[in-house]
């Protein structure tokens, strides 16, 4: 049974370290390299992007 109980957590409490590491490691599972320290930082700007449009909101 899936809970569609709302979140009501503001995004920001959730865009964590926790999400990032998250995120990575299944790009890395995929085989994906990691980069440069500033292109780890360019992917943490567009995952933010990428949950904010997720959530129905616009992505800068």
């Amino acid at each position: 049974m899936t809970d569609t109980t709302p979140d009501t957590n503001p995004p920001a409490d959730r865009f964590n370290f926790g999400l990032v590491h998250d995120v990575f490691q299944v790009l890395e599972a995929h085989g994906y390299e990691r980069g440069s320290n500033q292109a780890v930082g360019h992917a943490v700007g567009i995952l933010m992007g990428l949950v904010k449009a997720y959530e129905g909101g616009e992505a800068r």
